[in-house]
This record gives C-alpha cells, structure tokens and sequence, in this order.
C-alpha cells in the first residue's frame, strides 16, 4: 500500500505561537512549567548574542580588508527569511549594536505589513525569498521547521557559492540543511541545555529588552560558544573562522592575507598565523603552497577538521575568542 505524504503547514491557523498560550489546557499548576519558559528564554538570548557575533566579526573583517586592499569593494547585505519573534529580536539586537545600516538589512516574510516599526527604521522588508538571497551575502533562515523544505525549494538557484546561510530554524541537522540548500555553506547557533548558569530568578529580569539583557555580563558568559561539543557539526568556534575566511576570499582577498586578517580580528593579534595554516593544510582545507593567491571557499560543515578544531579548542586560542566575544556584547560596544 502506497502512502501520499504531503508536506503542509502545521501551525497555520494558530492564533498565536506565545508560549503561555493554553498552559491552563495543559496543567493546573502553570509553574511546574517554568524550566521550559527559562530554557525558551535561554535559547533566545543565545541566539540573539551570537548572532550579533558573528554578523560583527564579518563586517569588521571586510571593513579591515578594504583598508587593505584597494580592490575591494563590499556593500554587506544580511537578509531575512522569516520574521517572526526570533528574527525580530536578531534584527533589533543587530541595529542596536550598529552592526549594519537598516537599509542593509532584507526582510522576506509573508506578512511584512506587520513589519511597519522595522520599514520606518529603513529595513527592507518584502515576500521575495529568491529577491533576498540574491541580494545578500549572509542570509538567516528565522522560518519553522516545517516550512523549511518550502522555504529551500523557494531558494534554490539564488544562493551563490559565497553565500553564508546562519539558520535558527530547530529540530533539523546541519547536514540536512546542506542537503534542502544545495550548500556547505551553513552555520548554526549552540545552544547546551541543561545549563546550570541559567536559573529560574533569570525569568524575573526578562521583562527587560534582549538587547539589554545580552549585554549582562552573566548572560555573556552563558551564551559564548564553547570549545567542543558533544556534536562535532557544532564546533562554532572552528566554523566562524571558516566563515569569515570564505568571505574574504570571496571577494578576492589572497589567502595567507584573508588568514592574517580573520586572525587578527578574532583572535586579537597574527602572532598564531603560522599554527593555523599549518592546521589548515593538515586538514588538507588548504593547498601546501602558502604562496598561492587565491584560496577556494571552505565547506564549513566537513567533519575533517581534526587539526584545526585541536588548535581551536587549546585554552589561549579559546581564551582569545572570548574576549572577543566579551568586547562585541559589552555594554559600552551598544
């Protein structure tokens, strides 16, 4: 017997995705629910932080890239797809540290009317998802996992192959995200749960804005990314120096200089320059020649990293990336 299964949209007529909503229908006693609204709360914040991370250490690479290299010339765009609660934060936390100017930012969602406070900053907010990709060098993926395999039927043959994809979207693996995009090219946010650090008193001070909250220093502890985890298709520390060497290669920075700028912009100083092109040619990401001008982008999901992943994860490379981290989510850096 044949089965016709049919992808569909399972939260359509929802009147809303709040989490409160209809906890009465679900228990008499709503505060025995209170670690899921903290790991909800948790899971924002550790969205909204990296995000804002990763986005800076890119523009601040291409902005140091086109002081060195009078032939390039970059106008970064970071696009949308989807808009929903998550997004709206991602974006709010983008503008309020002055990452990108509003009118880089692209928003495809089906709804953008409801978008008027973002389209009076100067976002760009439309329901063109092949428009977006196209547009833009990083797109965020902030639709759900349902409409996932919608959303990357929509986007096929406008991804270019500098195009870094960042997806929030949960409960699909890193390889199927390649698999729906037709990509390498795909990062995804950490998350560890359970996490003592997060404590129920947390959900008190959440009727702050996020963009206050990330900027806390307890909250800045929580949400940096660790070394080494459980998943190796995780290792965010390896995958966002990988992804900020495939952006400037992309625009045609030569490689021994894209790793001289990506290094000094993450890790503070060049002085470990010749560990990572060791480690990079070990795990054969990079051509033996070190004088070759041109280096291909990088799949950033491989699970071949071996060499650089050690070097990462040693406790002055680890150390390094979170002051980094520390110094974008600062207060004094919003």
């Amino acid at each position: 017997m044949s089965v016709n299964l049919k992808s569909c949209d399972i939260v359509k007529n929802l009147p809303s995705l709040d989490f409160e909503l209809g906890l009465s229908d679900i228990t008499d006693d709503p505060k025995s629910l209170l670690p899921l609204r903290l790991k909800s709360y948790a899971h924002t914040l550790t969205i909204c932080s990296q995000s804002v991370f990763i986005i800076s250490l890119l523009t601040e690479a291409l902005e140091v890239a086109i002081k060195q290299s009078a032939a390039v010339s970059v106008n970064y765009k970071v696009g949308f797809i989807g808009c929903g609660r998550l997004g709206t934060l991602m974006i709010k936390c983008l503008l309020h540290f002055k990452v990108l100017e509003p009118s880089h930012i692209y928003i495809s969602t089906r709804r953008p009317e409801l978008l008027k406070e973002l389209s009076k900053a100067g976002v760009v907010t439309c329901f063109n998802n092949s428009k977006v990709a196209s547009s833009c060098q990083l797109l965020c993926l902030c639709c759900l996992p349902s409409q996932l395999s919608m959303v990357a039927e929509s986007l096929r043959g406008h991804l270019s192959p500098a195009t870094l994809v960042y997806s929030i979207v949960g409960g699909v693996t890193l390889q199927r995200h390649c698999q729906l995009l037709h990509t390498n090219s795909v990062l995804r946010p950490t998350f560890t749960w359970p996490n003592s650090g997060w404590t129920v008193e947390c959900i008190e001070s959440y009727t702050a804005q996020v963009t206050k909250l990330v900027q806390k220093e307890e909250v800045i502890k929580l949400t940096c990314p660790q070394p080494l985890t459980c998943d190796p298709e995780c290792l965010l520390v390896t995958r966002t120096f990988l992804a900020v060497l495939n952006t400037l290669t992309s625009v045609g920075i030569g490689k021994e200089l894209a790793v001289r700028i990506c290094t000094t912009v993450m890790f503070g100083q060049a002085d470990c320059i010749s560990q990572l092109l060791d480690a990079l040619t070990a795990d054969k990401l990079m051509s033996a020649d070190k004088r070759s001008l041109q280096l291909p982008l990088l799949p950033l999901n491989r699970a071949a990293t071996t060499s650089l992943d050690h070097l990462m994860s040693s406790p002055d490379m680890y150390k390094r990336f979170t002051d980094k981290y520390k110094l974008i989510l600062s207060p004094d850096a919003g």
